[in-house]
């Protein structure tokens, strides 16, 4: 049996991302229910396939973590650095 399918299996309800399946780390939980956990670096990497690391973040950025779910909602995992790298960029686009 596929991970994917385990998840689906185990953790009723929980979100799972089309073609990210090699981005997934792990599951949580919270009082809303179970999270599947991405891996950011991972996601990347999987989007740099068919594009520049530019488009990937920018992809990621709008279309990944753009996604609106009332619950069960996806978490994603960045390391420290990848957080404050994304900030300053974000402040670097509005100025």
């Amino acid at each position: 049996m596929k991970a994917i399918d385990e998840i689906h299996e185990m953790y009723e309800g929980a979100i799972v991302l089309t073609g990210l399946d090699d981005a997934i780390v792990g599951v949580t939980y919270d009082q809303h229910g179970y999270h599947v956990v991405y891996d950011y670096e991972k996601m990347l990497a999987i989007f740099m396939q068919d594009m520049s690391e530019e488009d990937a973040i920018e992809y990621i950025d709008y279309n990944v973590f753009g996604l609106r779910f009332d619950e069960n909602y996806p978490t994603f995992l960045l390391s420290k650095w990848q957080y404050h790298s994304k900030e300053r960029n974000k402040k670097k686009r509005t100025q």
